[in-house]
């Protein structure tokens, strides 16, 4: 065995390099097992403690960096490995690691080789050892380096993070309508959170029927649906909505799931899915989805933000549902259903406003049950109320889905009719004529007819003639 060599010579350089292709080879043919003695016992080298650690990610770690050192024994890329060193710390990182776990990996196998040189005698004059130090110092530089860009960009995410929870709650709980919300909710999370696929779904009260309200993927919006819970409750959306717990699914085709999904487009199928229900006061309001043809798009820090803004779109979704239902009262007679008088003069002033822009024209019907006090005297004022209840049905079964109907006074009526002229009103009152008929009692309505413009120039003028038909009526 040569005892002393001198590598700046041709011939020492041969040496050397037939030692490190000779190492490389042995460490390759050997890396399963040399890498499975990583972590098994409690040491300090190089001052770093490091404790038995299971297999799996650990093994991992060790593998890939003997695979590293062999490597650059065969081929001298440094700077190729310093990317690997900066790939694997960051994975470790992102991982949970700590920077001397991290490090151990590269402690460890530099121990491993040292060991395995001495073993097979390669380096008696110390040049191979030499070089191992320093590619592994090298190395652990580049690891602190890494280590603490990572460390840097974790506080900036975390900034980004609570800014995005911060600015989604505050736009969402200003918002009174649903729509809005969700728009806000899809273009905040949009700029933190990947995503090729976004749905936001809502149940009714009973929970019995899932509404997808807005659905998008790839940019494109897709048209809204709703399915039954029963037959869905094995989707995805039905699990985390009957169980009230999220779903995190980092890879799709390497996760063993009970359930299926909602497929939202066109292949590929997402393989990356983050599913968080919204639920308020023990309540399960609905879901929201983000999905992403990435595997490994979500972690759980992305989990923990969804969750949070989840918490306040609830309640953003609950306060517009009773903003809802207090518009909804304030505008809905609470005996028929309809429509009352101060909807159908807005929709009249809304109707006006149209009509002028396109030059068309509208007509509206008023009118009043005939003899209406006498079934009242008669009957009573319950058999009163339904009689009020039969026409409003009677009525809504003949007219569009377009028209306005409401219930203006005590038994008085009132249609809007756009894009219509008085020939087509007539017509009209002949049918519901024949659909009062019908009722029981049979009715009968006295209607009064105008068109706009032809019959007054704006709104005031049109409800001063509709109340002076309707007084004519009643002093009859």
């Amino acid at each position: 065995m040569l005892k002393y060599i001198n590598i700046g010579t041709p011939r020492g350089a041969f040496i050397l390099n037939q030692q490190r292709i000779k190492l490389a080879k042995l460490i390759q043919d050997n890396i399963n097992s040399l890498s499975r003695s990583y972590g098994y016992k409690t040491k300090t080298t190089g001052g770093i403690s490091y404790q038995e650690k299971p297999l799996g990610e650990l093994e991992e770690s060790a593998h890939k960096v003997l695979e590293a050192l062999s490597n650059i024994l065969l081929n001298d890329h440094y700077s190729q490995m310093n990317v690997f060193v900066s790939y694997i710390t960051r994975k470790r990182f992102e991982e949970g690691f700590s920077f001397d776990e991290v490090v151990q990996a590269f402690l460890i196998s530099k121990q491993i080789i040292l060991s395995l040189i001495k073993k097979e005698a390669l380096d008696e004059v110390s040049y191979l050892t030499i070089e191992i130090n320093n590619v592994v110092e090298q190395f652990i530089l580049e690891v602190a380096k890494t280590f603490n860009l990572c460390i840097k960009e974790s506080l900036s995410n975390k900034v980004k993070f609570l800014t995005t929870l911060y600015e989604t709650s505050l736009a969402c709980t200003s918002k009174i309508k649903i729509e809005d919300i969700i728009d806000v909710a899809y273009q905040k999370l949009n700029d933190f959170l990947s995503m090729d696929s976004f749905y936001f779904a809502l149940c009714d009260e009973n929970c019995s029927k899932i509404n997808f309200v807005s659905m998008i993927d790839q940019g494109d919006v897709l048209p809204k649906f709703s399915i039954d819970m029963d037959e869905n409750v094995n989707t995805l959306t039905g699990w985390a909505l009957k169980n009230r717990k999220p779903l995190l699914i980092k890879h799709m085709e390497k996760e063993i799931l009970p359930v299926g999904f909602i497929k939202m487009g066109n292949p590929p199928d997402p393989l990356s899915i983050l599913t968080v229900p919204l639920i308020i006061k023990d309540r399960v309001l609905g879901v929201i989805s983000l999905q992403s043809f990435k595997p490994y798009a979500y972690n759980e820090v992305d989990l923990e933000l969804l969750q949070s803004v989840a918490g306040n779109i609830a309640l953003a979704v609950e306060n517009a549902n009773l903003h809802e239902k207090a518009h909804e009262a304030s505008i809905t007679d609470y005996l028929t259903g309809l429509k009352n008088r101060l909807y159908f003069t807005r929709s009249l002033g809304s109707e006006i406003s149209r009509v002028n822009r396109y030059q068309s024209k509208f007509t509206i019907l008023f009118g009043d049950i005939d003899n209406f006090k006498y079934y009242n005297d008669l009957l009573g004022y319950t058999k009163g109320d339904e009689i009020l209840k039969n026409v409003a049905r009677a009525l809504s079964e003949n007219i569009r889905e377009s028209d306005v109907l409401s219930r203006f006074g005590g038994d008085e009526f009132a249609i809007l009719l756009p894009t219509t002229n008085k020939e087509y009103s007539t017509h009209l009152i002949t049918r519901l004529g024949l659909s009062l008929s019908r009722c029981d009692p049979p009715i009968t309505i006295s209607w009064g007819v105008l068109c706009y413009p032809d019959d007054a120039s704006d709104k005031d003028d049109l409800i001063s003639l509709a109340d002076t038909f309707l007084k004519a009526q009643k002093g009859r």
